[in-house]
């Protein structure tokens, strides 16, 4: 019973927090990028920023399909 538990709050709770998470730090990225002054630091933040969103998405996905089944 512990280990269903466990895996139960991990994939609903902590997983929807860490993809939630995730998604504000790629937003949050992107704009810091846009507000950049000089080219050089907008770059590494966009790319940053862009994948933080992709992981972000992936894990609501990967969330929301485990549920239906």
């Amino acid at each position: 019973m512990g280990k269903t538990l466990f895996r139960a709050i991990a994939k609903g709770l902590l997983g929807r927090f860490l993809a939630y998470i995730s998604l504000a730090l790629g937003f949050w990225l992107l704009f810091q990028g846009f507000q950049s002054g000089n080219l050089s630091a907008r770059i590494p933040f966009g790319l940053a920023g862009a994948a933080s969103i992709l992981i972000g998405m992936y894990l609501i996905c990967l969330l929301y399909t485990s549920d239906a089944a």
